[in-house]
């Protein structure tokens, strides 16, 4: 059976199924921060439902609080959405409490899914593949693929959509026989018009904005294609709020394999 890659736009035409695996792409910036969170050694992350919860839950933990609002670390934070400033971090063993505008929400949108991963271009061809596996390993019962792309404040994001269409051009390579949807299929064509991830994430209003705001650089991490082999997981059933451990072998939580 050919398998079904389906896209969502924006947060809000999110709707996994049950046996669907689906992969959560914020690229300005959180799933590009999740990956190097990981990548520096930080043990787990949770997933808050918003800035308030985010300060309570590190209070009460001793846990970093991590995250944006409006692209700023709000008050009380320890660290901010940055990706390259994580990457000069040693969080070996630390465990992080992450609130972000867009991202989280929608990793936790797409939580009755089967499998729910963190993808970027940072980790594309791995979270692809992964996926690729998970869809393999349901058999008969596997549902699609579904891509779920953030935007910002609830429109669409041009560097969201480029990256879920290089995801979708990755699928079509990787397996030939797959069937991508009306909007997977845009995606792919809009990804290809640009011809490389740098163009289509500068080309972002989102990208605008973070420049504005001096964030250069952290557009340019963003728009790197496979610097990073992790792959975060999310585990619905762990305790709320979400968890997420860089073991494959952990039960709770978003797993990085």
């Amino acid at each position: 059976m050919p398998k079904r890659v389906t896209v969502a736009l924006v947060r809000s035409l999110v709707e996994a199924q049950p046996n669907d695996v689906a992969i959560a792409i914020d690229v300005l910036r959180a799933t590009t921060t999740l990956a190097v969170l990981f990548g520096r050694g930080c043990r787990g992350v949770w997933l808050a439902a918003d800035v308030g919860s985010a300060r309570a839950i590190g209070q009460a933990t001793g846990r970093l609080i991590c995250g944006e609002q409006g692209g700023l670390p709000p008050p009380g934070f320890d660290y901010g959405n940055s990706p390259v400033e994580f990457s000069r971090l040693d969080l070996t063993g630390r465990e992080v409490v992450f609130a972000t505008t867009n991202g989280t929400g929608t990793l936790r949108a797409c939580s009755p899914a089967r499998h729910v991963f963190s993808g970027a271009f940072v980790n594309l061809t791995a979270v692809v593949q992964t996926a690729l596996r998970s869809l393999t390993a349901l058999g008969d019962d596997a549902g699609r693929l579904l891509i779920a792309c953030a935007g910002t404040a609830g429109h669409f994001g041009l560097e969201d959509a480029a990256c879920a269409g290089m995801m979708a051009r990755q699928v079509v390579r990787e397996d030939g026989a797959t069937e991508l949807d009306d909007a997977a299929e845009a995606v792919r064509r809009l990804y290809e018009s640009y011809g490389g991830a740098v163009e289509a994430v500068q080309a972002s209003h989102h990208a605008h904005s973070l420049v504005e705001l001096g964030l250069a650089d952290d557009v340019l991490f963003c728009a790197q294609v496979d610097v990073s082999g992790v792959v975060p997981e999310l585990h619905p059933q762990s305790p709320w709020p979400l968890h997420l451990v860089d073991q494959p072998a952990a039960n709770e939580g978003l797993t990085s394999g």
